[in-house]
């Protein structure tokens, strides 16, 4: 709940800074988790929690459909993400009801979210984006050579490629 912000930094450092912000309920409930993943490739997965069973990996957060209503019914926290990247870092950024916004990023980008915007821009590498309720904004200076696939249910999608771009597009909406 809340958005995910990626901004490039001139460091070589990645720095988190999460805030959280709520109306009723106790931001102190929620948790921040970070967590070195990926084999000692030096991934790092970083998650909130809203309540004491959730538990975060590398396919998402988990927690039973009782337990995470109790866990959210009195709790409306935001907490607002932003993480700031040297060059060469792959990005994964992923919220639930919330904004995803990357900027800076120079290798490969994955910005998914349900319930909000996507606007993702790398210089370097292909960016992937999804979400269900919003509009996707994609910049992408380099293909890769995996398909790229953008999709929203409800929402527009405009894409920016590189100029001498040689690929097959397809298109649909329902």
């Amino acid at each position: 709940n809340g958005t995910v912000r990626v901004e490039a930094t001139t460091g070589t450092n990645v720095e988190v800074t999460a805030v959280k912000r709520s109306r009723r309920g106790n931001p102190e409930d929620v948790r921040i988790t970070v967590e070195q993943v990926g084999g000692g490739k030096g991934d790092i997965l970083v998650c909130a929690l809203w309540h004491a069973n959730a538990r975060c990996d590398e396919d998402g957060v988990h927690s039973g459909r009782d337990s995470w209503l109790r866990g959210r019914k009195d709790n409306d926290t935001q907490v607002e993400f932003t993480v700031r990247i040297p060059a060469g870092v792959h990005v994964s950024a992923t919220s639930v009801n919330g904004r995803v916004e990357i900027q800076g990023a120079t290798a490969e980008v994955l910005a998914r979210t349900t319930n909000g915007d996507v606007e993702a821009n790398s210089s370097g590498g292909p960016v992937r984006a999804t979400t269900t309720n919003g509009d996707i904004r994609v910049r992408t200076g380099a293909l890769g050579n995996e398909r790229l696939e953008y999709s929203t249910v409800n929402g527009t999608i405009t894409v920016e490629l590189p100029a001498a771009v040689n690929a097959d597009v397809d298109m649909r909406t329902v």
